[in-house]
């Protein structure tokens, strides 16, 4: 049936963005958390999203701050 093929354990390959660390692995870890703790971690995420947004726009102004994440990826690229 297709259906069980969508669902199937895609085994211990490798993520092609990186190396050595399969998507099963990263499933079997983030299912190992309490719900309290992933709960936690991403009020966590929130509150520090919004922190660094705050110091974005006091630097860059709103289009500065819009930009910074399209940029970002690029730049890191071409540095590394």
């Amino acid at each position: 049936m297709a259906f069980d093929t969508v669902f199937t354990d895609p085994g211990p390959s490798a993520s092609p963005r990186h190396p050595g660390v399969s998507a099963s692995g990263l499933a079997r870890a983030f299912g190992r958390l309490p719900p309290t703790a992933l709960l936690l971690l991403s009020i966590l995420s929130v509150q520090l999203g919004s922190a660094l947004a705050t110091v974005l726009f006091s630097g860059l102004g709103p289009a500065g701050t819009a930009l910074a994440p399209a940029i970002s990826p690029g730049l890191s690229r071409w540095l590394c």
